[in-house]
């Protein structure tokens, strides 16, 4: 992975020389040559349009221990628990995206553009000006804080309801399934209600900043796997308990969410689960805890509240065409 990401890198500096020669892109060619690699060089992009000093680094906020520090200890999965202002900052962008598991994710997202969209003649184009990409790469680092926030013995206590069942859906999730942890890896330190409550809150601004930006929502506490293209993006949404298992590529208007039927447990479930390889088109909507299998191809505009077995294409309404031979029985949804 880490020759992987050196070679596009090269290949990102090369073009970048380019970019100097217009005043439309200047500022991007000269942002290329400030960086050191590919983690730094996506860190400082991505702050630069969704966390500038002003809209985030506000001293003070987040726990006095990690105030009081400027120093972010890396470990082999990413960076230690860090507080609210802290995240807004370049260097601990580059040490989430530039840690295994980062790394991996970011190198993945970007095979999968290059191998899945023929309008991609190079890695620059994703990095500097695909919003998918942007909208992801965000997510994954909010998502590495939410999961931080829950990992940290005090968010038990949050005093905020609605994180506290947020923290226990987490939970739940890691108990039941590995991949969230395996995913990051992330090391953490000892905390207080402060801290972990502003990484949630850090975790849901940045959420709040991907839609604002490029009007794409996805909930920090989502699992998305790697390899994933976000083609176009305007106006997919992901909701809080949604899994994407990753190699998938997802067009405009997506939706993955909730059936709106409301259940007594807490922890349900609510969103839906979709298998590597799956190809979401334009406009389709996936409602409520269903699973779509791998290789499934859902066509545009299609909805689907039924799970669906592996290499099935959906089109309509949970009409299945081909492939996989039809609906499966889910025992979690009545729909």
């Amino acid at each position: 992975v880490e020759n992987l990401a050196t070679a596009i890198f090269s290949s990102i500096h090369a073009e970048g020389k380019a970019l100097l020669a217009s005043p439309v892109t200047a500022h991007l060619g000269a942002l290329v040559g400030q960086s050191s690699d590919l983690a730094d060089l996506i860190a400082r992009h991505l702050v630069r349009q969704v966390a500038p000093p002003s809209a985030f680094a506000t001293p003070g906020v987040g726990c006095s221990e990690c105030v009081a520090s400027n120093n972010i200890n890396v470990g082999a999965g990413g960076p230690a628990l860090v507080s609210f202002d802290q995240a807004a900052y370049p260097c601990f962008w580059k040490a989430f995206l530039g840690s295994p598991a980062g790394l991996r994710s970011v190198v993945s997202d970007l095979v999968k553009v290059a191998r899945t969209d023929p309008a991609t003649t190079s890695f620059i184009q994703p990095v500097l000006l695909f919003k998918g990409f942007a909208a992801l790469e965000t997510y994954r680092v909010a998502h590495s804080l939410w999961l931080q926030a829950s990992d940290s013995p005090s968010s038990i206590s949050s005093p905020c309801p609605t994180l506290c069942r947020c923290h226990r859906r987490v939970q739940k999730d890691e108990r039941e399934s590995n991949e969230s942890r395996s995913k990051s890896n992330l090391v953490h330190g000892s905390g207080n209600n402060g801290c972990s409550l502003s990484l949630f809150l850090s975790a849901l601004a940045l959420q709040s900043r991907i839609s604002e930006l490029w009007g794409i929502d996805i909930h920090p506490a989502a699992t998305v796997g790697n390899g994933v293209m976000l083609d176009h993006g305007t106006g997919i949404v992901i909701g809080s308990t949604s899994v994407i298992k990753g190699d998938n590529y997802i067009l405009h208007n997506v939706t993955l969410g909730s059936s709106g039927k409301l259940s007594s447990d807490p922890l349900a479930k609510r969103h839906p689960t979709v298998g590597k390889g799956v190809s979401l088109g334009a406009g389709a909507t996936l409602l409520g805890d269903i699973e779509v299998g791998d290789g499934t191809v859902v066509g545009a505009c299609a909805v689907l509240t039924k799970s669906v077995r592996a290499r099935s294409t959906v089109v309509g309404v949970n009409h299945v065409v081909g492939g996989g031979g039809g609906a499966q029985k889910n025992p979690k949804s009545k729909l």
